[in-house]
């Protein structure tokens, strides 16, 4: 998230170059995968995974091991089935 925030209408279209160009310099370093703190309560099981990227199988190890029982599901879930 690159917040730009203003409240002075004349330094809009600077602020906005401002935001397209820090998105543009980042842009090498993303990667395809969600944030999990922006992921909404309903999202599917595949965009968990995606938030969790290659820790999702380990995490699941770990689900099984510590809460096979899934007693901590809320919010996003890793099932302790995978």
């Amino acid at each position: 998230m690159i917040p730009g925030v203003w409240t002075d209408p004349a330094v809009t279209e600077a602020n906005i170059a401002w935001v397209r160009g820090v998105h543009d310099a980042l842009q090498p370093f993303y990667r395809n995968a969600r944030w999990l703190n922006y992921l909404g309560d309903d999202e599917a099981a595949d965009q968990v995974r995606a938030a969790y990227g290659p820790n999702y199988d380990r995490l699941v190890e770990a689900k099984r091991r510590y809460d096979p029982g899934n007693v901590f599901h809320l919010n996003h879930n890793i099932d302790p089935n995978g």
